[in-house]
């Protein structure tokens, strides 16, 4: 059922809105369980589609597979819409909003299937996150000066060097890496080539269509039924 359906149905009997009420109280205990989850349950598996035109993207399966799968890897969509992703690249965001102020994380830097504590010596669920604020600009000196670390990293690899307290400190500072979040771009005046760009997308992940409900929610729910961006190294 989908929030079209939805709406049809409650249309004659007064109910033209979103009502305002929680499913879940804020003082109920989470689900116990049994048993801990499997590494299979815990990776669900991943549904890959192909697209090679625009057609095939508005009249194939490809939005009733989105809504099967948990996870859809959906191939040729930005190159068959014709999306220009230069608009979404760091370089356009500073000269549209430079100063515009983003949450940063700071995390230390694990293999994507594990997660350790901030001394390293126990694998634990919680994931280590510093939160800090900053701006666009500030971010995209950063990126900068990471790739350029990287550079001379690669270019030096096989020169061998005296280790020193600023080798041993730089190293320890390499071990953590930030990633820019919330970067809301919802301002039409100042966004208007990205969000024109995802207008090309098909109807039904845009951001606003009529099956979606969180379209009829009421409120901007950030990043959710609102247009944010990630900027990382």
């Amino acid at each position: 059922m989908d929030a079209s359906t939805i709406l049809k149905i409650y249309k004659d009997k007064e109910l033209n809105e979103v009502p305002k009420c929680s499913l879940v109280s804020n003082y109920s205990p989470p689900y116990s369980f049994d048993k801990l989850l499997s590494k299979e349950q815990l990776s669900p598996p991943i549904q890959r589609y192909y697209i090679n035109s625009k057609e095939q993207a508005v009249l194939s399966k490809l939005q009733e597979v989105c809504m099967v799968y948990p996870i859809v890897v959906i191939h040729g969509l930005t190159t068959t819409h014709e999306i220009d992703l230069s608009v979404f690249s760091t370089e356009s965001l500073l000269k549209a909003n430079p100063n515009m102020p983003i949450d940063v994380r700071k995390q230390i830097k694990y293999s994507s299937d594990e997660n350790w504590d901030t001394k390293q010596k126990r694998k634990i669920w919680k994931c280590f996150s510093h939160k800090s604020t900053s701006t666009i600009k500030n971010y995209a000196q950063y990126q900068t000066q990471i790739f350029l670390d990287d550079f001379v990293e690669n270019v030096l690899a096989d020169i061998p060097t005296s280790s020193s307290s600023d080798q041993v400190t730089k190293d320890k500072e390499k071990q953590t890496i930030k990633f820019a979040t919330n970067v809301d771009l919802s301002d039409v005046e100042i966004w208007k080539p990205q969000l024109h760009q995802l207008t090309k997308l098909p109807p039904f992940l845009n951001v606003k269509c009529t099956d979606n409900m969180l379209t009829y929610v009421g409120c901007d729910i950030l990043g959710v039924n609102t247009i944010q961006l990630y900027m990382k190294v």
